[in-house]
């Protein structure tokens, strides 16, 4: 059951087990803004897909983090799920800073205090922008130079690093294993006005910018983007956000049409 709960900067949502379907229950695609999560135990409940932003999760149970979003939240000593993702900043550094608790060597405490430095700051314009394939060269040459450790001492810190995360071990793994990823600097955002979408044909890009509204609730995103597309197309699409902020990512994926079905004619949008 989707469960939609928003607060404001000043005046957060406090979450009691009342705003919630009886357990067991399902909050997938659920959306969570700028609410108080402090000490919630989510253990009865499936938390898969949730979008979370500005949310106070400090002491927090999830079960599973599998495609949940977060911007902006705090989750200081929360018991985070082993799938927590790579690619969530959210998840990443406090998983990292759970960790580095317990770390005794000194040299991977110091390769642990640079990656929450590079990734860690809230404050930076780009700390969302910044992903493994422009830190990991960065992180190699440094540690190379400051302490001596070549690519496989370094990848295998990052696997130690994350113990009890292994999606984000094997993530942060496969991007030391392919150089080919690697970047010089910060891929420039995705423009919606040019979405690739699979179409029944092929590829193609979709001009989807005036569906995009900024909000950070990735399922009513998705929602109003499919049905830009069906207005654009004719064609029915599984769209699913997997980032709204600091820019949107998009899969979009044309559905299968029933034998001898005729789709309906594309409609003329007025911009």
């Amino acid at each position: 059951m989707r469960v939609v709960l928003e607060g404001t900067p000043r005046r957060r949502h406090r979450l009691r087990a009342r705003d919630l379907p009886s357990p067991p229950a399902s909050l997938a695609d659920s959306f969570f803004q700028y609410v108080n999560a402090e000490r919630f135990d989510f253990t009865p409940y499936d938390t898969e897909g949730m979008w979370l932003a500005d949310v106070d999760a400090a002491g927090s149970i999830w079960p599973t983090l599998k495609r949940v979003s977060s911007r902006r939240g705090d989750f200081t000593g929360a018991t985070l799920a082993g799938d927590a993702s790579g690619e969530q900043h959210d998840f990443v550094l406090s998983a990292l800073m759970a960790n580095l608790v317990t770390v005794t060597d000194p040299t991977l405490l110091n390769v642990g205090a640079t990656v929450l430095a590079y990734f860690g700051l809230q404050s930076d314009p780009d700390h969302y922008r910044k992903s493994w394939r422009e830190g990991v060269p960065i992180f190699l040459a440094d540690f190379s130079t400051r302490l001596g450790l070549n690519r496989a001492q370094v990848r295998q810190m990052s696997i130690d690093l994350w113990t009890g995360f292994p999606t984000i071990q094997r993530q942060s793994e496969y991007i030391y294993e392919h150089p080919e990823l690697w970047t010089t600097s910060i891929p420039p955002d995705n423009d919606p006005a040019a979405v690739p979408v699979t179409t029944r044909d092929g590829r193609e890009t979709v001009d989807v910018s005036t569906a995009i509204t900024g909000s950070e609730d990735g399922f009513a995103e998705a929602q109003r983007v499919a049905f830009d597309l069906l207005t654009q197309t004719g064609d029915e699409y599984h769209v699913r956000m997997t980032q709204t902020t600091p820019y949107p990512i998009i899969e979009a994926v044309a559905k299968e049409r029933v034998a001898g079905d005729d789709p309906p004619a594309p409609r003329t949008r007025t911009r």
